[in-house]
C-alpha cells in the first residue's frame, strides 16, 4: 500500500501519530519497540505507519485483522499499564457527552505513560465548515456525510475542558496544530466530486498523492480542523523539542500561504465539479446506478446472512484475540531470555577460549605422561615376572594349606567328641555343685546349733552351781 494515496485527512493525522512516536522512542524507550493501542483505529492504519512497533485496534466494528479487538472505549479489555502508549484519533467526536469522562479515563488507565488524543474541539469556524461540508454532500451527492451527522449529533468536545481533565490528573501535556481549516474544507468538498466521476479511482489517488507528498509538512498550523494533544503521565515530554519541530515548519510558509493554498484548490474544486455535472456524463451514470442499485439489493440480503455469521465468528475470534495477547507476553518473556542466553554465551565462550589454552597445557603434559608411562611399563614387566615366581610359591602354599585344612578338619572332628565329653562332665559338676550346696545349707545350720550349744555351755559355766561342781570336782 502506498501511504501517500490515502485520503489527506487520514493521513495527516496518522503521519503526525508516526512523528511523535518517533521522538517518543529516541527520547524514552532508546529505540526499543512500544507497544500501542489506538481505539477506534479500525481497519489498522497504525500499523502501516508505525511497523517497527507491536500495534493494536480496539473498535467497536468487528474485528478487520490481527491483533484488532471489538470493545468499548469506555471500558477498555485490558489490565492498567499495558502499553507504552494510547492513540485515539477522530474518535473521541464521535463518543455521547455522558461518555467522553470515562473514554479519557480509560485511556489513562491503560497507558503506562504516553497519551495521543487528536480531534475536531469546538469552535465557531470548525462547527460552519462541517456545516458546508454536510450540506456540500447533501447537494451535490445526494446524501448528508454519515461522520459529520454524528459530529452534530454527539457535539464537538471542549478543549478547555479536556485539558482540565489532564491538569486535574497531574498530566503533563501540550497541543499541535493539526488540518489546515481551509485547506480542509475545500478537500472535502473536491474528493467526493471526483469520487463520483466514473473510473475516478486513479484520479482521486494522484490528488491524494499530490496534497500528501507537498501540503501536509505546511497543514500543522492554526487556523486548524484538529488539535492533537500528547500527554505523559511520567512527564517525559521535551516542550521545546516537539513543539520547535512544527513551529520551524511554519516559520518556513510565507505570512499569506493559506490564500495561496486555498486558490489553487478552489479551482481543483471547481473543475472537478463542472466535471460532474457535464449531462451526457449524468445520463450514463444515472442508468449504471440504477443496474448497481438493483445489485446493492441482491448482495444486502447475502450481506445479511454473512452478518449473522459474522457474529458467531467474533466471539470465537474474541478468545483467540486474548489467547494472542498472552501468547505474545510469552514471546516478549522468551525473547528477553534469549537476550539472558546470549550473554550467558559471550561468558561461556570466553570460558572456552581459556579452557582450549589449558587443553594445550594438559596437551604437553600429556605426552610427559605418555614417556613416564612407557617407563612404568618396563617396570611393570619386571613386576610380572616378579608376579609369575610369587604365582608358583602360591601354588605351593596353596597345597601346603589344603593339607593343613585337612588336618583342622580332623581335629575338628575331634574337638566335637571332646566337647560332647565336656558336656556331660559339665552335667555331673552342676549335679555336684547342687550337692556341695546342700551340704554346705546343711553344715550353716549345724554351725549354728553348735553355736547355740556354746552359749548354753557358757552360761552353764558361768552358773553357780557349775562353780561348785568344780570346787568339789577338785577337792576329790
Amino acid at each position: 500500500m502506498n501511504k501517500l494515496e490515502l485520503p489527506f485527512d487520514q493521513y495527516q493525522r496518522y503521519k503526525m501519530v508516526e512523528e511523535l512516536v518517533g521522538l517518543i522512542r529516541c527520547k524514552r524507550s532508546g529505540g526499543r519497540r512500544l507497544r500501542i493501542l489506538d481505539v477506534g483505529g479500525r481497519p489498522g492504519l497504525i500499523a502501516d505507519f508505525l511497523p517497527e512497533d507491536d500495534t493494536f485496534i480496539l473498535d467497536m466494528l468487528p474485528p478487520g485483522g490481527l491483533n484488532c479487538v471489538q470493545g468499548d472505549g469506555a471500558r477498555l479489555p485490558f489490565e492498567d499499564d499495558s502499553f507504552d502508549l494510547v492513540v485515539s484519533v477522530d474518535t473521541l467526536e464521535h463518543i455521547p457527552p455522558d461518555r467522553k469522562l470515562g473514554f479519557l479515563e480509560e485511556q489513562l488507565r491503560v497507558s503506562r505513560d504516553y497519551v495521543l488524543l487528536a480531534a475536531p474541539f469546538e469552535d465557531e469556524n470548525i462547527s460552519l465548515a462541517e456545516q458546508i461540508v454536510n450540506e456540500f454532500f447533501i447537494k451535490k451527492i445526494g446524501h448528508p456525510n454519515d461522520s459529520l451527522e454524528e459530529h452534530f449529533a454527539n457535539g464537538l468536545p471542549r478543549l478547555s475542558e479536556t485539558l482540565s481533565f489532564f491538569d486535574q490528573h497531574g498530566v503533563q501535556h501540550l497541543e499541535i496544530p493539526n488540518g489546515y481549516l481551509y485547506n480542509w474544507l475545500v478537500m472535502m468538498m473536491a474528493l467526493p466530486a471526483a469520487q463520483a466521476l466514473p473510473d475516478s479511482e486513479e484520479l482521486v489517488a494522484m490528488i491524494n498523492r499530490f496534497y500528501n507528498q507537498n501540503l501536509y509538512a505546511s497543514d500543522n498550523r492554526p487556523p486548524c480542523y484538529r488539535t492533537v494533544i500528547l500527554a505523559s503521565k511520567q512527564h517525559n515530554l521535551d516542550r521545546d523539542l516537539i513543539i520547535g519541530k512544527y513551529e520551524k515548519v511554519r516559520t518556513d510558509v510565507p505570512t499569506d500561504a493559506g490564500y495561496h493554498f486555498l486558490i489553487p484548490s478552489l479551482k481543483l474544486a471547481d473543475l472537478l465539479l463542472n466535471l460532474k455535472l457535464e449531462e451526457p456524463r449524468v445520463a450514463a451514470l444515472e442508468d449504471e446506478l440504477d443496474k448497481r442499485t438493483e445489485w446493492a439489493f441482491q448482495i444486502r440480503d447475502e450481506i445479511e446472512k454473512k452478518d449473522r455469521y459474522i457474529e458467531k465468528l467474533q466471539s470465537e475470534f474474541e478468545e483467540r484475540a486474548e489467547w494472542a495477547f498472552k501468547l505474545r507476553e510469552g514471546v516478549e518473556d522468551r525473547d528477553r531470555r534469549i537476550v539472558e542466553l546470549q550473554d550467558e554465551l559471550g561468558e561461556r565462550t570466553e570460558w572456552a577460549a581459556k579452557l582450549q589454552e589449558e587443553m594445550g597445557e594438559k596437551g604437553q603434559r600429556i605426552v610427559e605422561l605418555q614417556d613416564e608411562l612407557e617407563e612404568r611399563t618396563e617396570w611393570g614387566q619386571g613386576l610380572q615376572d616378579e608376579l609369575e615366581e610369587r604365582t608358583e610359591w602360591s601354588l605351593r602354599l596353596r597345597d601346603e594349606v589344603q593339607e593343613k585344612d585337612r588336618r583342622i578338619l580332623s581335629l575338628r572332628d575331634e574337638l566335637e567328641v571332646q566337647t560332647q565329653w565336656a558336656l556331660r562332665l559339665l552335667e555331673g559338676l552342676e549335679q555336684k555343685d547342687q550337692y556341695l550346696k546342700k551340704l554346705q545349707a546343711e553344715f550353716e545350720e549345724r554351725t549354728r546349733w553348735a553355736l547355740q550349744l556354746d552359749e548354753e555351755l557358757t552360761r552353764i559355766k558361768q552358773s553357780w552351781y557349775y562353780r561348785l561342781f568344780r570346787k568339789l570336782e577338785i577337792r576329790d
